[in-house]
């Protein structure tokens, strides 16, 4: 009996020796999305005297709301930390198959994700063969790409793209939403000039000035076998349309073009292109609820076009009309306060 005593004494003391240093956590509501619904993000709350990484807090309220890990890698740090103040959550996600069809006119179908992610990976498998010449067309045809035979021949994009879109608005408190979009061509189509992308809000939301961001990302990769050798970025959109309506960024797609490095690898292909955008917006104190949209315009032309952007409520045109082709669906969010 006297031996029992001492061992629960032994594990009374290691149990509190053990609480003492690693103190315990409560989770806090912080708030996910379906159409008209706020999600709710969770955060842990630690002692006071141990402060939880900001940075951290962000990431793992990224990854709550769907991010990838590669997604959140691509942001710089500041606009990671944007989504640390994020209390509550709605999402809609767009996967788009993008092709031009026998009578040279193109085509934009919505598909599912499981198919968007059975075909990209079919394309990608095809991609990745040297002598790329396996694989079908989205309309059963035979595709056939060129062989490289020499560095100063110029590779072919696939005629069929795949576009993924996600936006988010996300609840910050204090009558602050902020809102954000992702564009990404999982497969990059053969066109590559200047497009468009988006982000429109409703009347009761008013954009606030000096919290925009843009990001433009493209991987750089070996043609012989695809392999990806660096990833440029840039931060300065081509052109910038601003109203109360939202915000519209021009980005000059990564062209086409043949380097030999000195192991003979051709660097050539640009593939992979993908933007994001955001901004915080203000929301009328008598607002029950609000929306936000947004959207991609591709350019089909083979020549450089500057294009002009003309918002119209949740939605906007491009001009010339002629030369750009709507990705759409787009994507919307509607959220009830």
């Amino acid at each position: 009996m006297k031996c029992k005593n001492i061992a629960k004494i032994l594990v009374a003391t290691i149990l509190m020796g053990f609480f003492s240093v690693y103190p315990s956590t409560t989770k806090a509501e912080v708030s996910i999305g379906t159409k008209n619904k706020l999600h709710k993000l969770t955060t842990t709350q630690q002692n006071k005297n141990l402060s939880q990484n900001e940075y951290d807090i962000a990431v793992n309220k990224m990854l709550q709301m769907g991010w990838s890990s590669k997604e959140i890698a691509d942001l710089p740090y500041d606009d990671i930390i944007d989504y640390a103040e994020a209390i509550s959550y709605s999402k809609n996600s767009q996967f788009l198959r993008y092709y031009i069809d026998d009578n040279n006119i193109e085509q934009v179908t919505s598909i599912s994700e499981n198919l968007f992610d059975f075909e990209t990976n079919f394309e990608k498998s095809k991609t990745n063969k040297v002598n790329k010449i396996a694989g079908m067309s989205s309309d059963g045809k035979l595709e056939i790409s060129p062989i490289w035979n020499s560095s100063s021949e110029t590779n072919v994009y696939n005629s069929t793209g795949y576009l993924k879109q996600d936006q988010y608005l996300t609840w910050l408190g204090n009558n602050t939403y902020f809102t954000s979009y992702r564009w990404e061509w999982v497969i990059q189509t053969e066109n590559t000039k200047k497009d468009v992308f988006y982000i429109c809000n409703q009347m009761d939301l008013t954009p606030i000035e000096g919290t925009e961001s843009y990001v433009y990302k493209y991987d750089f990769t070996r043609d012989n076998d695809s392999v990806i050798v660096r990833t440029y970025e840039n931060f300065t959109p081509t052109a910038t349309k601003k109203t109360s309506d939202g915000i519209a960024y021009t980005v000059d797609l990564k062209d086409m073009e043949a380097v030999t490095s000195s192991d003979n690898y051709c660097y050539t292909r640009f593939t992979n292109s993908r933007g994001y955008m955001s901004y915080k917006m203000k929301v009328s104190s008598s607002s029950t609820g609000t929306s936000v949209s947004g959207g991609y315009y591709h350019c089909k032309s083979p020549v450089v076009i500057n294009p002009s952007v003309t918002f119209n409520g949740l939605t906007i045109s491009v001009s010339p009309s002629s030369f750009y082709v709507e990705e759409s669906p787009g994507t919307s969010v509607s959220v009830v306060k």
